[in-house]
């Protein structure tokens, strides 16, 4: 049933349904996120993860339980940045747990520093930097130099990033 619920939403794009389908059936999310990192053929990561966004933010509650699986696919040498991007998504919309951090922040630095990656990526990136100074202040130097040290030439929406993430910082003492 889940690998008919993907193939349906990849033709239909029916968000309403498939969230529906899920909110019946919270333990086929399950399915969804072992998807997202396998190797099947496209739609399947790309489509499970962007599903999850909307499940994510339809009703975080259903996923939450998944986080730190979530965190293992960001971690992962999966190599598709519409996975990382769309998992990075839906750990934004969690309060950080004490799994992987050290590990977790470094994969964010690596999609700033890597100059092919998709803007997308490198912004939820800064974002998730973002929230990890709430709980460590002191890294906040390191985080501005490096977001900076990458920003030139970068798109406007990278440079609204950073212009986001220095308002966010100034708060931080």
């Amino acid at each position: 049933m889940f690998q008919e619920i993907i193939e349906n939403f990849h033709e239909t794009r029916d968000f309403k349904a498939t969230i529906a389908y899920f909110e019946k059936n919270p333990s086929d999310i399950s399915n969804i996120i072992k998807s997202i990192p396998s190797k099947r053929k496209y739609p399947f990561a790309e489509y499970s993860s962007w599903i999850l966004i909307h499940i994510t933010q339809h009703n975080k509650q259903l996923v939450v339980a998944y986080q730190k699986k979530i965190i293992d696919v960001i971690l992962s040498n999966n190599q598709n940045q519409t996975v990382y991007r769309n998992c990075l998504s839906v750990l934004l919309n969690f309060d950080l747990i004490d799994y992987k951090e050290g590990e977790l922040i470094d994969k964010a630095i690596s999609f700033i520093q890597n100059n092919e990656n998709k803007v997308a990526l490198q912004v939820y990136s800064i974002q998730l930097l973002t929230k990890f100074l709430t709980l460590y202040p002191e890294l906040k130097e390191e985080f501005t130099s490096i977001i900076e040290l990458y920003s030139e030439g970068r798109s406007a929406a990278y440079q609204s990033a950073l212009k986001n993430y220095h308002k966010k910082v100034k708060k931080i003492k």
